[in-house]
């Protein structure tokens, strides 16, 4: 009987070795691979790479070369801007500090960022970076509000979701503004290229609020306070400027030109409109804003036969 257990229990042991070791080798197998970032389709995007050099400032110089280079995969391009050019760098006690030229201030705003937080996720998956500084010229890179950016790790440029910040894409709206008459909405198309950090429905709004031609739909400065989507209700505050009608269009196609514009594209099917908060409105004694309305498609204008 002692001689069975034995038996069981050696077997049992051998068992166990044999878990614990896939587990290990699972282990090894699921750890994040090495990689340099590169632009496809507006958004940054992880590329494997594997690096070669062993010392710090090598493996530093083998990266910024690596992420000036277009990649292999299809419609991917290198992060890097043509007025980027790298001056000087020094790494120096967990510390990268990246010198560029001054053409660098005169990169757009989109790309500036894109190409900073592709360049800091890159540089900081080295155990020798924690903290990447960009100086432009002698003085350290400011922001459009000339505030300067200081030193930057890749938490900074990460959402709650793990997606990088400040990435862009691009789509197609179909929005409603008024026609001529001001009686009825028409349909107008526009691609929009717009942060991935900001909802299609607040991005929506944005364009709603101006208008390459003719007079936008909203009266003029009308500000919105905020935008949020929740159980399939957007939720759209307007500051006191929306209750000034400056055009002369019909109450009730201003409001289903943003209800409208909203839930065609959106992913809503009810918009609840309020002004500082208050959603116990007659908008312009016409159109009661007290509840969430639905889209109403009879306001199109007809397609001449």
């Amino acid at each position: 009987m002692t001689e069975k257990k034995n038996v069981r229990m050696l077997v049992f042991l051998l068992l166990l070795t044999v878990l614990l070791s896939g587990c290990k080798e699972q282990e090894r197998e699921e750890a994040p691979k090495e990689f340099v970032t590169c632009i496809r389709d507006g958004s940054l995007e992880k590329v494997s790479y594997r690096i070669k050099a062993k010392a710090a400032d090598a493996q530093v110089k083998e990266l910024i070369t690596a992420l000036k280079k277009d990649p292999k995969e299809e419609a991917a391009s290198s992060i890097f801007p043509e007025k980027a050019e790298i001056e000087s760098w020094k790494l120096e006690k967990g510390r990268l500090v990246v010198s560029f030229g001054k053409e660098y201030a005169n990169i757009s705003p989109q790309e500036e960022v894109l190409f900073r937080a592709g360049f800091v996720e890159t540089m900081t998956q080295l155990s020798s970076v924690e903290k990447v500084l960009f100086l432009v010229g002698e003085e350290p890179l400011k922001d459009r509000e000339q505030r300067e950016v200081g030193e930057m790790d890749r938490e900074d440029f990460l959402e709650n979701t793990g997606l990088l910040l400040q990435t862009y894409q691009s789509a197609s709206l179909k929005l409603y503004y008024a026609n001529k008459k001001g009686d009825r909405l028409e349909e107008e198309q526009r691609l929009v290229r717009y942060s991935s950090s900001s909802s299609i429905e607040k991005v929506i709004l944005e364009q709603l609020l101006k208008r390459e031609e003719g007079d936008p739909i909203l009266p003029e400065n009308t500000k919105a306070l905020g935008v949020s989507v929740r159980n399939q209700v957007c939720y759209v505050n307007l500051d006191e400027e929306f209750l000034k009608n400056t055009y002369a269009v019909d109450p009730k196609i201003t409001i289903y030109g943003i209800v409208n514009s909203v839930i065609e594209n959106g992913k809503v099917d009810r918009v609840q409109i309020s002004v500082n908060g208050d959603t116990n409105i007659q908008y312009l004694e016409k159109v009661d804003l007290s509840k969430p309305l639905k889209a109403d498609w009879k306001l199109l204008e007809k397609e001449e036969e």
